[in-house]
C-alpha cells in the first residue's frame, strides 16, 4: 500500500495523470472528495470491483455508489426521464447520490449493483475527481473508505492505519489531510420529480427542497 502526499505533486495535472494511469491499470485509490474520503476504481471492470468489495468488507449483495464525470455517462448506466434529468441538472455536480433505475446493459461491471435494479450515481464537486473521471473516462466506484459498519473516511491517519492492518489493502492512498467535511454524501431516491431522502448526508430534507426551489 503506498502513501502519496498531495502536496509532493507539483501540478494537480501531473497528479491526476499519475493516478489515472494507475486506476487504468486496475489499481484502488483512496483520495479525498468533496465530501469524505472514499474508495475509487475503474466501475467497469470486474476485478477491480471485486477487489474493492473485499477491501472493505462488503457484502456482495449489496450495491456500489459510483461517480460519473456528467449525464451523458450516468444514461449509460440508469434509465433517466426528462424530468429527472432537470433535476440532475440542478443537485450536480454536488454531494447528492441519486439512486435511479438501472439499465439492464450498462457499461459497468455486472457485481456493482449486487442484487439491486437499482444504482446510486454522483457527480462530484472536487477539481481532482473532475479531472480523473475526464482522463480515465469511465465511470469510478466511489463508496466511502472505511470497512464495512465502520464509521471513518474523515481522518487521514485513522484511515491509513485501519487499511495497514488488513489483508487485502487499497493499492495507493492519497494523503490530502484530513477531510474538512465530515458527513457523506445524502442519498435520495429519484422517480420523476419526486426524491425521498434514503441517507441524510450534507444536505437534510429542508435543504435540499430549499435549494432545488432556488435553482428553477
Amino acid at each position: 500500500m503506498q502513501v502519496i502526499k498531495e502536496s509532493s505533486c507539483n501540478n494537480l495535472e501531473e497528479l491526476v495523470g499519475k493516478l489515472a494511469k494507475e486506476i487504468k491499470n486496475g489499481k484502488v485509490l483512496i483520495c479525498l472528495t468533496d465530501t469524505i474520503y472514499g474508495l475509487i476504481g475503474d466501475a467497469t471492470s470486474e476485478e477491480v470491483v471485486s477487489k474493492i468489495f473485499k477491501i472493505k468488507k462488503r457484502t456482495k449483495s449489496k450495491s456500489l455508489p459510483v461517480f460519473v464525470r456528467n449525464i451523458g455517462m450516468a444514461k449509460k448506466i440508469a434509465i433517466i426521464s426528462k424530468e429527472e434529468e432537470e433535476i440532475l441538472k440542478k443537485i450536480w455536480p454536488g454531494p447528492v447520490t441519486v439512486v435511479l433505475k438501472r439499465k439492464e446493459n450498462s457499461i459497468l461491471a455486472p457485481s456493482v449493483f449486487g442484487r439491486k435494479k437499482t444504482i446510486g450515481l454522483r457527480v462530484p464537486n472536487w477539481e481532482f475527481l473532475n479531472k480523473l473521471l475526464k482522463v480515465t473516462s469511465v465511470p469510478l466506484v466511489a463508496t466511502s473508505a472505511n470497512l464495512s459498519g465502520r464509521k471513518g473516511g474523515c481522518k487521514i491517519k485513522d484511515i491509513i492505519k485501519e487499511f495497514k492492518e488488513e489483508q487485502i489493502k487499497p493499492d495507493i492512498i492519497l494523503d490530502s489531510g484530513n477531510a474538512k467535511n465530515k458527513r457523506p454524501s445524502t442519498v435520495i431516491f429519484l422517480k420523476g420529480k419526486k426524491f425521498k431522502i434514503l441517507r441524510e448526508g450534507c444536505f437534510s430534507k429542508e435543504k435540499l427542497s430549499a435549494f432545488l426551489k432556488r435553482k428553477r
